[in-house]
């Protein structure tokens, strides 16, 4: 199938979420994220915003971006979603670049990403501006700095719609206040395996904490990814917000590799069966569903971890965890159609990556 230019850039390099070497959070956080929304003073939000007017704020912000030199003209993405196939707009999604309400909604929205894909914007999602930046493991201080450097580089060219009493204004009530939603993202097998994934989500909650799957608001948990994000924007500060989320994310490391610890002291024969399992279906399977792709990849992802299993690398994992996905099958699939093309062309690829991805010695 045809892809655009942009889009085939995207899909040639790896996911900037994703680490092949250790990073903070032993494995477990796997990526962190922070979103700001904004909105510009004067214009209603891209709800009530007929398509002509949403086409002038994307025309707004993308001058915005370029004139900060947060996104220069010639070394950043501007995608707009309107002009891409469906399974162009649903690599946007997996690359976590876009949210599903953005991709469903494309008409005058635009996209702008940095080459590395660690910052961007996306303009007249449910807000004008949702700024975003994205990094390997546990590190949500470091983000905070880079974001608001972003968010004030903006707001420089952009006047914001904001209140003395509430805070920046948006779209969404949950919102109002710092506009801020940290999250990271946590493989939480062992927690799972033992049974206690419940209790612990159960106080998470009582933290005022939000837990989400690998895709944000409303998706499930696939392959036991976890999002953790906060939940309260008013009345609280950024940084205090960041500081209580990143508390908990502490003690649920800590959690998961006590969870690990006991699996292996206590039933290591089992953990050792289902990884190599795992490694079996991904290996041999002719027609393989993504949830169970999923499974198995997390099975392999834990014995990678914990250094019981080096038939493959961490890098081949996370690899197959984006190219398994079907907006990045599809565009290497002709014809796409059924859902049985691409659990075939799923097994297929899984095959031919573990086979490249062995390794020697």
């Amino acid at each position: 199938m045809d892809i655009s230019p942009q889009i085939s850039k995207l899909i040639q390099n790896p996911v900037c979420f994703l680490s092949d070497s250790p990073a903070a959070g032993d494995g477990i956080a796997i990526s962190s994220r922070i979103r700001l929304a904004r909105n510009i003073e004067g214009y209603p939000f891209p709800g009530n915003a007929p398509e002509a007017l949403k086409k002038e704020i994307a025309s707004l912000v993308r001058s915005a971006a370029v004139k900060s030199r947060m996104f220069p003209a010639r070394s950043s993405y501007f995608i707009f979603p309107e002009e891409l196939s469906e399974s162009e707009l649903a690599i946007l999604v997996e690359r976590r670049l876009a949210s599903t309400g953005f991709v469903k909604n494309p008409q005058g929205a635009l996209l702008i990403a940095s080459r590395d894909e660690k910052s961007s914007i996306m303009v007249n999602e449910e807000d004008q501006l949702r700024i975003q930046c994205m990094t390997p493991g546990f590190d949500l201080d470091s983000l905070w700095e880079k974001i608001s450097g972003i968010d004030d580089k903006l707001n420089t060219y952009l006047e914001y719609a904001c209140d003395e009493k509430y805070g920046f204004l948006t779209s969404c009530p949950s919102n109002i206040g710092t506009g801020l939603r940290a999250s990271v993202m946590l493989h939480l097998p062992g927690l799972v395996a033992t049974g206690l994934i419940n209790p612990t989500l159960e106080g998470i909650n009582q933290l005022h904490l939000a837990v989400r799957g690998l895709r944000g608001e409303g998706s499930k948990n696939h392959g036991n990814f976890f999002q953790i994000s906060n939940q309260y924007t008013l009345g609280i500060t950024e940084k205090e917000a960041i500081s209580a989320l990143a508390a908990a994310i502490v003690k649920l490391i800590d959690g998961e590799k006590q969870a690990r610890e006991r699996l292996f002291e206590s039933n290591r024969n089992m953990l050792f069966d289902k990884v190599g399992r795992a490694y079996g279906t991904l290996k041999y399977s002719y027609h393989l569903p993504l949830d169970e792709a999923f499974y198995a990849l997390s099975c392999i992802r834990l014995g990678v971890d914990m250094g019981m299993f080096n038939a493959i690398d961490i890098a081949t994992v996370n690899r197959m965890q984006i190219a398994l996905q079907p907006g990045h099958l599809g565009c290497q699939i002709e014809n796409f159609c059924t859902s049985d093309d691409c659990d075939e062309r799923r097994a297929f690829l899984c095959r031919t990556l573990l086979k490249s991805g062995i390794k020697k010695g």
